[in-house]
């Protein structure tokens, strides 16, 4: 979530606050890493096996962390720490690539759904998406979309006049 705000508010004060939770998070992630390169098995949440299994949700969301740590990193001028994060981010996705394969092998999948491993990195997150997206539109264009984000569920064309100037 800090990696969140951040983005969309620059906001490098809460950033700078954060920053100690930030480092312990990623603390965390590193000492839960076992000797395959992931995160130990773990209990369902939601009761579905009676007995521990391989969860590979909870490595997806540990990548998750610490690729936003090694951003906010580099954000904060903290360059060796963002590349530390960056290595242990590499480590456990090679190590998840790997398992994801032998439990394909194992079980006889031909495939899982998701997309290919060589896709832009634009289409591996809506995120991604939004941020490319985002590039692509111009100065006035940012700002009328900002104007407009206070509006939920939509609005009508009157309404983004009057509130961003916007005239399409």
């Amino acid at each position: 979530l800090i990696a969140d705000y951040h983005a969309f508010s620059a906001d490098e004060a809460l950033l700078r606050r954060q920053w100690p939770r930030i480092e312990k998070a990623a603390a965390c992630i590193q000492a839960l890493i076992d000797d395959t390169g992931l995160l130990p098995i773990s209990a369902s949440h939601e009761g579905y096996l009676a007995q521990p299994v391989h969860s590979y949700w909870d490595d997806f969301w540990a990548l998750r962390g610490l690729g936003d740590a090694a951003a906010l990193a580099r954000v904060l001028g903290r360059d060796a720490q963002a590349v530390r994060y960056d290595a242990l981010r590499e480590r456990m996705s090679s190590a998840l690539a790997l398992s994801i394969d032998a439990t394909c092998a194992r079980h006889d999948l031909d495939f899982l759904a998701g997309g290919p491993r060589n896709a832009p990195d634009r289409h591996r997150s809506l995120r991604a998406l939004f941020a490319h997206s985002w590039t692509l539109l111009g100065p006035a264009e940012q700002t009328a979309l900002a104007k407009l984000s206070i509006f939920r569920g939509g609005f009508a064309a009157e309404q983004a006049a009057a509130v961003a100037g916007a005239t399409w």
